[in-house]
């Protein structure tokens, strides 16, 4: 039997880092990442979205397609080479030279 508790979009995240998480930040979360969703100053707890579409800064030299899995890797940037942080899904084609990508976390 399950409890039903929240709708689950957001969870709360303490920033136990010396860096200001700023709204919008690219947040990891284990094997995810999640979405500031304002500014999050070090020592205090603050929302992440964990579902939704974002347009976020990808490797621009690759090319992705609707559907595909995609990662972030140790830059920070969504690229479609299979790693530990998963990011979600592209919801657009993306060419190559393009700089961002439109993906749906969670």
């Amino acid at each position: 039997m399950a409890r039903y508790i929240r709708k689950g979009d957001t969870v709360q995240k303490l920033n136990n880092t010396e860096q200001v998480i700023l709204y919008g930040d690219v947040v990891k979360l284990s094997t995810r990442i999640g979405i500031a969703a304002s500014t999050i100053n070090p020592g205090e707890v603050g929302t992440v979205n964990i579902v939704g579409v974002y347009e976020i800064k990808a490797e621009s030299d690759e090319v992705l397609a609707i559907g595909e899995t995609v990662y972030l890797n140790e830059s920070g940037n969504i690229t479609k080479t299979v790693g530990n942080v998963v990011v979600g899904i592209a919801v657009e084609d993306k060419a190559s030279g393009t700089p961002f990508a439109r993906v749906k976390i969670g």
